[in-house]
């Protein structure tokens, strides 16, 4: 493969240090999704052992 034909060239230190922060700003709101939705879940009584027993046996 010849390394002069590139899509694209390598990230400089401006777009290492966006991508780095993007990363965890997105990292940081899935991880929000995931907990609103546990907590709801929780608080509406989803988690109880009977409504998933279907899929456990």
């Amino acid at each position: 493969m010849n390394t002069d034909t590139v899509l694209y060239d390598h990230p400089g230190p401006k777009a290492l240090r966006r991508n780095r922060i993007l990363t965890v700003i997105f990292a940081a709101a899935l991880t929000a999704i995931l907990l609103w939705i546990v907590v709801v879940f929780a608080q509406k009584g989803q988690w109880d052992a009977t409504l998933w027993s279907p899929f456990l046996d």
